[in-house]
């Protein structure tokens, strides 16, 4: 296989713990900023800060500025299999933990909650990543 040897057999060197501080911008605009994770138990940083503008099309509403979060789901591929560690935990994420601080000058915390509870029942992307989704793959040859 093509994979890095440095991989095979150790389940443990293919833990990482990814991490991304993403803030509203306006409208549906987000920005999001990638800098650090952990692998295997270690702080590393990226050589520089991933910027991410997130949107959605004008039929969404947005000004289509960015990807929307779904599209992103779209093109993400999981590294654990693809360097070729075959044992261990499940190749996608083992648990997603999301943290939200919000400030608001007209809305009374009690709104903000139902807000919150509204935006997780809704959300496509939890959705997607929270269901079994049937995925159909194919390849073609192009010579």
């Amino acid at each position: 296989m093509w994979h890095s040897q440095a991989f095979k057999g150790d389940a443990g060197i293919a833990a990482i713990t990814f991490r991304a501080t993403t803030r509203w911008k306006e409208g549906s605009t987000s920005g999001a900023e990638i800098s650090s994770f952990t692998h295997a138990g270690e702080q590393r940083e990226h050589s520089r800060t991933h910027v991410l503008t997130g949107c959605e099309p004008a039929v969404l509403l947005g000004r289509d500025t960015g990807p929307n979060a779904v599209e992103l789901v779209l093109v993400a591929l999981d590294l654990r299999n693809f360097v070729g560690v075959e044992a261990g935990p499940r190749p996608g994420f083992t648990e997603i933990w999301v943290k939200t601080s919000v400030k608001s000058s007209n809305a009374s915390e009690e709104q903000l909650q139902e807000l919150s509870r509204y935006v997780q029942d809704t959300s496509p992307v939890k959705d997607i990543i929270a269901s079994p989704v049937p995925v159909t793959t194919s390849l073609q040859v192009i010579s």
